[in-house]
């Protein structure tokens, strides 16, 4: 097709589970769905952090699909194709040999139409290159915008922190002023102890240890 997409989805598509009746896609159909996602796993995991978001959403109608589902499929299909020639560079900074790092993290609250989880993501770059990504929903039913992204920072330190001492492990120097990119005041504030607890003590305990 010689058709172009600048984006991997549609510009604020949510996909919902097929119900009872809604045209769902016959056996045939059902699994050429479950391959094409399969395929873009594959693609998310290990080069294309850009479609991260939109495969995850096309995840949650693995067992059962509808139309929309599959045009939206293909869509994503069509920017991967356009796409391919774009990758991920990974190189040395010749002026230092101290590794910069650093994370950005959001969240959509009650991004999930289904089941009103919100939904994270998080990419962690060295020398501004990609190296870590992830767009899932949360375990929990969050309350609100703040909690939500400040579920996913906690979630998303995790990695940084690991990704830290890997590199701490091989020898390598990190710049130790490690840049954490949120926009949402109000995780920061709790994040600087800004907030009183007795608003927090709801949030897990897991959350707090960042």
């Amino acid at each position: 097709t010689k058709k172009t997409m600048s984006t991997p989805s549609t510009p604020a598509f949510k996909l919902t589970r097929v119900k009872e009746g809604e045209g769902a896609l016959s056996p045939e159909e059902q699994t050429l769905y479950q391959c094409g996602v399969g395929i873009l796993l594959y693609l998310v995991k290990h080069t294309r952090p850009d479609l991260a978001n939109a495969t995850r959403e096309l995840s949650k109608a693995m067992d059962v699909a509808n139309y929309l589902h599959w045009r939206e499929l293909l869509r994503v299909i069509v920017y991967a194709l356009k796409t391919q020639k774009k990758g991920i560079v990974l190189r040395p900074d010749r002026k230092s040999v101290i590794l910069d790092l650093k994370i950005f993290v959001d969240a959509e609250f009650a991004g999930d139409q289904d089941n009103r989880k919100s939904i994270m993501g998080r990419i962690i770059y060295l020398n501004d290159a990609p190296i870590v990504w992830n767009s899932k929903a949360m375990n929990d039913v969050t309350l609100s915008s703040t909690e939500a992204e400040y579920v996913s920072m906690s979630e998303g330190l995790k990695d940084l922190k690991f990704i830290f001492m890997c590199l701490k492990y091989l020898k390598m120097k990190v710049n130790l002023h490690i840049l954490v990119l949120i926009n949402n005041i109000g995780a920061i504030e709790i994040l600087d102890l800004k907030t009183g607890k007795c608003r927090t003590k709801h949030v897990d305990t897991r959350y707090h240890w960042i």
